[in-house]
């Protein structure tokens, strides 16, 4: 067994990004003992700690700002001086905390957070750095202290995990002697299911709504179709501000689809609601990978997506899923699920998300990531083997 400290980013949301640290850490229990760190106690604590998970919490603050040139340039100094005296207390408490844990590896669960290394360097361990985020695209953040130094803390580290080649890519890693490329863990290999009697919704899923996920690509693909007016509908899962909410519902309202609209809010569990939906919708512009679509494929619901970003490594069209480009084309893929659920598309869906998503696969990968970078700092790993050509993009 190798412990392992891995930093994650959540704290009063447990989104995506908890839900695959938790397939990540339930992959590897027979060889890894973990020890997560989150900045506050609140939602994400509770659902490690309530899965048997120790988890420790210290304050520390994320590396990344929302804005243009000229609100970083007004902020930079007082946020350096704070940021900068609260993630060093946040190293050197964490650090006392584990100096006689024989810590292996620091593994960072986010590409927004950069007390990883620092920490592994105090505590000789190696340091993995696992990036999910566009974060530049998608979340509309940059680095505070600018791309070159965020790119030199991933060079200096043991090793990059992105968890798509498209996000590989994007950030610049091809080339990089210490990058993989490994999609995350979303199921267990058994955990799959087909219900065939499908009720009359497709749906989407978030641990919480914002338009990043663009929500309104589906209400106005509702619209389009002319669905709502045959009673079909369209359900979204997950956390909402009460005043995104009232947006999405005003939209909905001057499309003529309000009352088409569901919102079920947070769940343990998506599998009830997507494994009976006509379709999951998949519209986000720019996804790292897209956990619900792999979650969907495992559950038996066809997936409809964007063609974009990390989930054209997921989806191949009319084999395992749908693509669009527009709205008039979601729409009419819309309306093709609602007359007749594809099933050799769900079939062949089912058995690619086995064979690539599933715990047992990613766990396989990433021990030899872990291994890789152990014997690379004259430490033993399980296997011994040197694995980056082995570990593929998929």
């Amino acid at each position: 067994m190798i412990t392992v400290l891995y930093i994650h980013n959540e704290d009063f949301v447990t989104g995506g990004s908890t839900k695959s640290l938790e397939n990540l850490l339930h992959s590897v229990r027979d060889e890894v003992e973990p020890i997560v760190l989150v900045r506050a106690e609140g939602a994400v604590s509770e659902y490690f700690r309530s899965r048997g998970y120790e988890c420790i919490v210290v304050p520390f603050r994320r590396s990344t700002y929302r804005g243009g040139a000229l609100s970083r340039a007004l902020r930079y100094l007082p946020h350096l001086v704070t940021t900068t005296r609260i993630n060093s207390r946040c190293v050197t408490a964490v650090c006392a905390m584990l100096k006689d844990r024989g810590v292996k590896i620091v593994h960072s669960n986010s590409s927004v957070v950069d007390i990883g290394p620092e920490i592994a360097a105090r505590l000789g361990a190696a340091h993995v750095w696992h990036l999910r985020e566009y974060f530049d695209l998608g979340l509309k953040a940059r680095p505070f202290r600018g791309f070159a130094r965020w790119r030199s803390l991933l060079e200096g580290s043991d090793a990059v995990i992105a968890i798509s080649s498209a996000l590989k890519t994007h950030l610049g890693l091809d080339s990089a002697g210490n990058a993989y490329c490994l999609p995350d863990a979303v199921c267990e290999a058994a955990d799959t299911c087909l219900v065939e009697e499908k009720s009359g919704y497709f749906v989407m899923c978030a641990g919480r709504w914002s338009p990043v996920k663009c929500p309104e690509v589906a209400i106005a693909a509702l619209a389009a179709s002319h669905l709502a007016e045959e009673g079909f509908r369209l359900m979204f899962v997950g956390g909402i501000d009460p005043s995104y909410e009232a947006e999405l519902h005003a939209l909905a309202g001057r499309l003529g689809v309000d009352n088409a609209l569901v919102f079920k809010g947070p769940c343990d569990s998506v599998k009830p609601y997507v494994s009976r939906a006509l379709a999951y919708l998949m519209c986000s512009e720019f996804e790292g990978l897209g956990r619900v679509t792999v979650e969907a494929m495992f559950y038996g619901c066809p997936v409809i997506a964007r063609k974009s970003g990390g989930t054209l490594e997921i989806v191949r069209d009319r084999e395992n899923g749908f693509f669009f480009d527009t709205v008039g084309e979601c729409a009419a893929l819309m309306r093709e699920m609602s007359e007749n659920t594809p099933q050799d598309v769900v079939s062949r869906a089912q058995e690619d998300a086995v064979s690539r998503f599933s715990e047992e696969a990613f766990g396989k990968k990433l021990l030899e990531i872990y291994d890789s970078v152990l014997d690379g700092r004259g430490t033993p790993g399980e296997t011994g083997a040197i694995v980056k050509d082995r570990v593929a993009a998929f």
